[in-house]
């Protein structure tokens, strides 16, 4: 049997004070960056979840988070997707630091906070005498709902960066059985798997540098 041709589908879519962090950038080892993590003494009161502001003289960052879950993740990368800082979070109400950028190279790094199902990515730019977060070029990925309904796996891709969105299917030996590519704001597939055998199918969303899998039993 053809199990390409089995898996049909229908598609509805809707238009710390005494820290201290040695920055190296991979792509130049020569220029060596210096990054002061200072916790905060005071919490900020934002129902927000991630709420940054910049002294843009001093070129120091203020990062704060609410609402934290067990085993999130606060990263700063560079355009390489190096880690320059990450740290692996308690859960908590609230989470506070000040990053010090004065002496890291002039460039565009990264604020990245990752859930299990959603990560947001907040871009800073460094020059030589200030630092900005440019705010309005945040983008949030959210990772699929996949809901199984006895054959029939709904699948609801929030886009709300509206990029485009990869959307693969797989069965139990890693084939791919459906694979396509859309970049609308909310995407709604029902896949019928009612002509697959039994077993495990693993469903990944690919959007912009970001990967999320669910996996299906049948």
């Amino acid at each position: 049997m053809n199990t390409h041709k089995a898996l049909t589908y229908s598609t509805f879519v809707i238009q710390t004070k005494d820290n201290n962090v040695n920055f190296i950038p991979m792509k130049n080892l020569i220029k060596t960056g210096l990054l002061s993590v200072a916790l905060l003494t005071s919490l900020v009161a934002n129902a927000s979840k991630i709420i940054t502001t910049a002294s843009a003289k001093d070129k120091v960052v203020y990062i704060g988070l609410t609402n934290i879950s067990k085993g999130e993740i606060i990263s700063i990368k560079d355009t390489d997707g190096v880690r320059l800082y990450s740290e692996v979070l308690e859960q908590d109400e609230s989470f506070n630091k000040k990053f010090d950028f004065s002496t890291t190279p002039s460039g565009i790094y990264f604020i990245e906070t990752k859930e299990a199902k959603e990560i947001t990515v907040t871009p800073v730019i460094v020059s030589e005498d200030k630092v900005s977060i440019i705010t309005d070029s945040s983008k949030r990925f959210r990772a699929p709902s996949v809901k199984l309904e006895g054959t029939i796996a709904r699948v609801l891709v929030r886009n709300f960066n509206e990029v485009p969105v990869e959307i693969n299917i797989y069965d139990t030996n890693g084939e791919t059985l459906k694979t396509e590519t859309r970049n609308n704001l909310l995407i709604y597939n029902a896949y019928n798997f009612s002509d697959l055998k039994e077993g495990t199918y693993t469903i990944s969303v690919t959007q912009g540098d970001y990967n999320f899998t669910e996996t299906i039993k049948l």
